[in-house]
């Protein structure tokens, strides 16, 4: 992903001087975030999985790994649960209306 650093009012700064800038993606990563926000919707507890398992492979050693992962397992089970909620309230709601 190519990025450029532009002041807020669009005009890019001076050479050497990037500090306080924003970095504003190219037009093409914008829709690729909204494809990948998609994805993550719609099947958010495996990709939290994969990121977790490719974090926890970051780490040296079988105990740190497994550390790893048992300290994001809280956060697991109350973002899956958040999620099957949020899923199971949209589909009730869409077959309410629809009777």
């Amino acid at each position: 992903m190519t990025r450029r650093n532009v002041l807020l009012d669009g005009e890019p700064p001076p050479p050497g001087e990037t500090e306080g800038f924003v970095e504003i993606p190219e037009r093409d990563n914008r829709f690729d975030r909204i494809a990948q926000g998609l994805k993550i919707a719609l099947a958010l507890p495996a990709y939290q999985i994969v990121n977790l398992v490719t974090y926890a492979n970051t780490r040296q050693g079988w105990p740190a790994k497994l550390a790893t992962i048992a300290a994001f397992l809280p956060i697991f089970a109350l973002t899956t649960v958040c999620w099957a909620a949020g899923w199971t309230l949209a589909l009730w709601l869409a077959l309410r209306l629809m009777n």
